[in-house]
């Protein structure tokens, strides 16, 4: 595992070359360019940088990512023949005028169906009621059966981006990756590091993610002349699709608005969202979730318009402050990485064998399913009675907790509002994940084993309260930083026109 040095020095490496003015959009294409946070799961990637591998190991790994690209290209090509050039899927009512394009993100099967989405719930609703028409382009996270996609009412109005396009698109996709990763080559290396670096990218350029962005390109390029929005709404964290679609739109028509979308939490030791480039891959406007990724994101921007469109993930207005809860449940809320979920699942699974008089409430990103992770694990299968998996609402599960066990998600924050007890899990030698990371440790508390963590819930029981009724004001009023009640009114024109005017745009 690398450092906390090693990260920054890596962060800001990739930064600087991504700034040189050498390099086309293809390099943004690159996934591997783009840090988002110091993750243990994504700082694997980077570890080969910093530390030599067991030559047998390397070479077997090679070979492994090697195969992996190679079959993807087979597959791809296999498809584009059979492929009718359609750049989506759904459908789009050509007579109707949409303001506002949101783009995001189909996680599951189960989403074709669903009506509001995962990142702006049911914003293209209200704007409706404001005479405001809009339309969501999707990028799938899966794999999906066009039939149900066309079957589905999600997408009488919205479309899904394909994931192959036609032989001579993904051809040129391929060409043109393989001739920017030679441009490398012209990057004299400082030392082993940086050879090391140089190397890592060019294999990177025809990577799997790389090949996605670039199809991207494609398709926004056809969607935007299509539609012809005034204004573009987008999660943002930093990511190199981000910063293409921005490009697309820019090099289309400068009178769209692109607005970027900080949906998620910022962490101790989070990089891309922070990172400026030239003007024409920066969002018009950034909108955050709360205050404090409003006051984060304004240290490092000076140009682009900020304002704050809040969260559903915020406090609900519902919740009471109650000192007292009469459940004992611990609700277990891992992120969307499958790794993530089995070492939080066997960690509580432990836990559980300990405390049978706790129910633990196994939740899962809507992302990976539990099949996933019998698949990895089968062991996790064999759970005693008082593990729950739980397909309830988190506002559900929330109500019926007195402890959080977590470590990245984000959902957190909306659970200790309640007056759970925040218990993250700590493992040796990495960068902290905590979203939590400058809360008070009065509250929060960090274990490294079961017996930690059964030491804190017997504490917590032997009292009459958690927390006290003024302690619950103060972790409301930090969750509402984070994650403020949502507003969707600061899309409606007038209010984007004033953030811009007070920007002097």
């Amino acid at each position: 595992m690398i450092n906390e040095n090693q990260y920054k020095f890596i962060c800001n490496k990739l930064h600087k070359i991504l700034q040189r003015k050498d390099f086309g959009i293809e390099i943004f294409c690159v996934p591997w360019m783009h840090i988002i946070r110091a993750h243990p799961i994504v700082l694997k990637r980077y570890t080969e940088i910093f530390h030599i591998q067991n030559p047998i190991k390397y070479f077997v790994y090679n070979i492994k990512k090697n195969l992996q690209v190679f079959l993807n290209h087979v597959l791809i090509a296999k498809k584009s023949f059979f492929c009718n050039s359609n750049y989506f899927v759904g459908h789009i009512d050509k007579d109707q005028h949409f303001e506002y394009l949101f783009v995001s993100h189909l996680l599951n099967k189960h989403q074709i169906n669903q009506s509001n989405d995962f990142y702006f719930e049911d914003i293209s609703d209200k704007l409706k009621l404001k005479g405001l028409n809009s339309i969501f382009a999707y990028i799938p996270q899966f794999n999906y059966n066009e039939n149900d996609i066309y079957k589905s009412n999600k997408f009488k109005n919205n479309i899904l981006f394909t994931k192959s396009l036609s032989f001579i698109d993904e051809f040129k996709i391929r060409f043109n990756l393989f001739k920017s990763s030679k441009k490398l080559l012209q990057i004299p290396a400082e030392d082993e590091i940086d050879r090391r670096i140089l190397k890592r990218i060019m294999w990177e350029f025809m990577s799997i993610g790389s090949q996605t962005n670039m199809r991207l390109i494609k398709q926004f390029e056809y969607i935007i002349k299509l539609i012809k929005p005034k204004y573009i709404v987008i999660p943002y964290e930093g990511h190199g699709y981000e910063r293409i679609i921005f490009s697309v739109v820019n090099k289309i028509d400068s009178n769209i608005l692109c607005i970027a979308y900080q949906h998620t939490g910022l962490f101790k030791y989070s990089n891309a969202i922070f990172n400026f480039y030239s003007n024409n891959l920066n969002p018009s406007i950034i909108l955050t979730s709360g205050i404090h990724g409003f006051e984060k994101i304004n240290k490092y921007n000076s140009n682009i318009p900020l304002g704050i469109l809040g969260s559903y993930r915020g406090v609900s207005e519902n919740i009471v402050l109650s000192t007292k809860k009469s459940n004992k449940k611990c609700i277990v809320i891992p992120e969307g990485f499958i790794n993530e979920c089995v070492n939080l699942f066997e960690f509580s699974l432990l836990c559980a064998i300990k405390l049978p008089d706790i129910e633990f409430i196994w939740r899962l990103h809507p992302s990976i399913s539990f099949e996933e992770i019998f698949l990895l694990n089968p062991s996790l299968k064999k759970i005693p009675n008082n593990i729950i998996l739980s397909s309830n609402s988190i506002e559900t599960d929330i109500a019926d907790s007195q402890w959080a066990l977590y470590r990245g998600s984000t959902a957190i924050f909306k659970i200790i509002a309640s007056g759970a007890r925040p218990v993250y899990l700590n493992t040796n030698e990495e960068v902290s994940i905590d979203p939590l990371y400058d809360f008070d440790g009065d509250i929060r508390k960090n274990v490294t084993n079961p017996d930690e963590f059964v030491k804190i819930v017997k504490i917590d029981k032997s009292k009459n309260e958690i927390f006290t009724i003024h302690n619950l004001k103060i972790i409301k009023e930090y969750c509402e930083k984070r994650f403020s009640k949502l507003n969707y009114e600061i899309l409606l024109p007038e209010n984007i026109a004033r953030l811009n005017f007070e920007n002097g745009k």
